[in-house]
């Protein structure tokens, strides 16, 4: 906080951003928020959890970033909590992945 609610929301997003191109192999860095959502959900179409948690990280930290908004202390935390939702998640998700196509290599 003190002033530093842009760099935090820059960097987090940034870190993001890295785990999605990782994992999900999906080129996130160069997209706007509205595109990472969109592919964010194209990836987990089935999953609401993960649209609604990227959709939140993305807007509060372009709230921040463009429109000079400063969040509520509580706010902060918050952001860091649905980061670490949406990882939890797309990992469920994608374990979920290699377990139903080893099912299907042992059929």
């Amino acid at each position: 906080q003190n002033g530093m609610a842009k760099p935090y929301h820059t960097e987090l997003t940034d870190i993001v951003r890295m785990y999605i191109e990782r994992v999900c192999d999906i080129r996130v860095t160069d997209m706007t928020s509205d595109q990472t959502i969109e592919a964010m959900q194209e990836r987990f179409p089935q999953n609401t959890a993960v649209k609604e948690n990227i959709y939140r990280i993305l807007t509060t930290a372009d709230l921040v970033k463009f429109a000079k908004s400063e969040p509520l202390p509580h706010e902060h935390e918050l952001s860091m909590s649905q980061a670490v939702a949406l990882v939890n998640t797309i990992n469920e998700e994608l374990e979920k992945e290699t377990r139903q196509k080893e099912e299907q290599q042992h059929e």
